[in-house]
């Protein structure tokens, strides 16, 4: 799933993995209670809070929830970003923070003038996932409204789904925009017909070579099929501004 900003603002008119900035209310130690993750290797938890991030950053710009049981409203509506965790609470339901694999990390490079540090994580939805396949379905049924799917038109256009190669060939035409991190992930993901192969490598190359820092000093401009270029840094070799997780949903 892939969603369009919208004309004004950051990424204008780019397709965009829903996600955004760590929010303090991410790292409330009352989410022990209501995420589905057992017990972590230390590197795990350190995620945790990117992935209640990514979660709730995805419900808030699609209505899209991953976990146990369906929202009961499309859209939050305070600005404290609490409400998913009350709604949890009330209706003891988990976000599904296992699923979500760790796929990529980018950091902007030094002469941007605002940096980040983003945290890309994937999840695959399968046939059992009936909660949340129930909520992309009904997305297409007008009388459904309380549980599908709809875009926060503040930010966002509206959403796609097609396969990584139908995202590549769109932005190689010049008939989509695309940043930096979404191009490599998704240059990654297509190599891969079988989701469940997909997941097998991601989760081989987390555990046995580690999710390490990009940063991406070349600019590939629309329509171009140039070869990206990429860096490693150091974790502790920059000063991020704010950090910000997305997620990739895969169906």
């Amino acid at each position: 799933m892939s969603c369009i900003r919208i004309s004004t603002g950051s990424f204008s008119n780019a397709h965009v993995f829903p996600g955004g900035k760590l929010d303090e209310s991410d790292t409330n130690i009352m989410w022990q209670n209501h995420i589905d993750s057992s017990a972590e290797t230390n590197k795990q938890n350190a995620l945790i809070k990117f992935k209640v991030c990514a979660i709730r950053e995805t419900f808030e710009e699609t209505g899209f929830l991953a976990a146990t049981k369906p929202p009961t409203n499309s859209r939050m509506q305070d600005n404290q970003n609490t409400e998913l965790l009350q709604e949890c609470i009330s209706s003891d339901s988990k976000l599904l923070t296992s699923r979500l694999n760790y796929f990529s990390r980018w950091i902007t490079p030094e002469f941007a003038p605002r940096r980040f540090d983003a945290h890309f994580f994937m999840m695959n939805i399968q046939d059992i996932d009936t909660v949340m396949l129930d909520q992309i379905n009904q997305k297409h049924n007008i009388s459904s409204s309380r549980t599908s799917m709809q875009v926060q038109d503040s930010e966002l256009m509206y959403m796609e789904w097609k396969t990584p190669q139908e995202f590549i060939d769109g932005y190689c035409r010049g008939d989509i925009s695309l940043i930096t991190p979404q191009i490599y992930v998704l240059m990654q993901m297509k190599h891969f017909t079988d989701y469940r192969k997909l997941e097998q490598y991601i989760k081989y190359y987390d555990e046995y070579k580690l999710v390490k820092p990009y940063i991406s000093r070349l600019y590939v401009p629309k329509g171009s099929n140039e070869r990206l270029g990429s860096w490693k840094y150091e974790e502790n070799s920059v000063e991020i501004e704010q950090c910000t997780a997305e997620s990739a949903v895969y169906n």
